[in-house]
């Protein structure tokens, strides 16, 4: 599942907790599917506005981010963010936690120079490192294209 809440905030991310649709087979009985069953599933999460506090909520959010294929993207410019006295853009403990889950699959949009974390295998580097181009050096526009498979 492929996760983009855009700028969706605390309160936002609470009230889909509460959600469930009906078992796509349509069976009397059937399990109902969940915010935490499709949040189980997410193997590309787009952060939310820019990496800031109140974007991702924890335990009804992240911490239900269980695929071992997760990566995370980070549309952010920290310099422009700090030209506009927003310090804490990214949050920092967000993006210690997003690496800790992701095991350092983090993409940020103002940092091409993803560098291999210590906790990913060789294989699973090589395989991220395939997935990746990112936008010509010095481009108006930033971008990193990622391929799912």
């Amino acid at each position: 599942m492929l996760l983009f809440p855009g700028d969706a905030q605390v309160g936002n991310w609470s009230s889909w907790a509460k959600l469930n649709w009906p078992a796509p087979d349509g069976r009397p009985g059937a399990q109902s599917i969940t915010v935490a069953d499709l949040l189980s599933r997410t193997v590309l999460y787009k952060v939310g506005h820019h990496g800031s506090h109140n974007a991702t909520l924890r335990a009804q959010g992240l911490e239900l981010m269980t695929s071992g294929d997760l990566v995370a993207m980070v549309p952010v410019d920290h310099e422009m963010a700090a030209r506009k006295h927003w310090d804490k853009i990214p949050f920092e403990p967000l993006m210690l936690r997003l690496r800790e889950k992701t095991r350092g699959r983090v993409l940020r949009a103002d940092d091409p120079t993803l560098s291999r974390p210590a906790t990913i295998s060789d294989a699973d580097w090589a395989e991220l490192s395939a997935r990746l181009q990112w936008g010509p050096e010095g481009s108006e526009g930033l971008w990193v294209e990622y391929w799912i498979p």
